[in-house]
């Protein structure tokens, strides 16, 4: 996997923690080199199974889950474990515009919003 692949799907995948949309458009095709969702399907997925997967690296999570590093491993595996509980798709059509509202219809649980707090 080319290195510049892993960069793309990367970006994609926090886009899509942080909420922000369009998580992948014209631009961020252009500017990662003109990488598409349908070349990074496999990456993402590969990023994906690793976040929800038993952790491996315990030294690795540890790290990330300190404050100086604002709890990132933490925040990203509450964050996919949660997407997969709720069944969603990673490369829905409509996180490419802004016709998705991530917090959809469950207030009380906001899903694919990673929280700050955490």
């Amino acid at each position: 996997m080319r290195p510049s692949l892993c960069c793309a799907s990367a970006m994609y995948l926090a886009r899509l923690i942080l909420g922000k949309l369009p998580v992948w458009n014209g631009n961020l095709i252009h500017y990662s080199g003109g990488y598409r969702i349908s070349d990074m399907r496999e990456c993402i997925e590969l990023m994906f199974q690793y976040l929800i997967a038993p952790i491996e690296h315990d030294e690795f999570f540890k790290k990330y889950a300190m404050r100086k590093f604002m709890r990132a491993s933490t925040l990203c595996r509450n964050w996919a474990k949660k997407f997969q509980a709720s069944g969603r798709d990673l490369f829905d059509e409509r996180l490419s515009t802004h016709r998705l509202t991530l917090e959809d219809d469950d207030e009380e649980e906001e899903i694919v919003v990673a929280e700050a707090e955490e």
